[in-house]
C-alpha cells in the first residue's frame, strides 16, 4: 500500500516519496537514501500510479538524521 501519494494530473506527473530516518551517527545517509530508492523499485510502488493514468513518475528518497542532516536521491521513469 502506498503510505502517501502526491499526484498532479494537470502536468501528468506522479511522485513516490520514501522517507528514511536514523539517529545513529555511523549510518551513511547516502546509502540510506539509495536503500530508499531500491525499496521503491523492489516493492513496485511506482507501478501503483498506473491506476491514476500517470505516465511521468518521479521517485524520491529522503534520508535524514535529526533536523540538520539530509540526503536526497531521485530517479525518473
Amino acid at each position: 500500500e502506498i503510505d502517501r501519494k502526491i499526484c498532479n494530473n494537470a502536468q501528468g506527473i506522479g511522485f513516490v516519496i520514501e522517507l528514511k530516518q536514523t539517529q545513529k551517527k555511523k549510518i551513511n545517509l547516502k546509502k540510506l537514501a539509495d536503500d530508499g530508492l531500491k525499496q521503491i523499485e523492489e516493492k513496485k510502488y511506482v507501478e501503483k500510479l498506473n491506476k491514476f493514468n500517470i505516465k511521468n513518475r518521479v521517485m524520491l528518497s529522503i534520508a535524514f538524521r535529526g533536523k540538520t542532516e539530509i540526503e536526497i536521491k531521485h530517479k525518473s521513469k
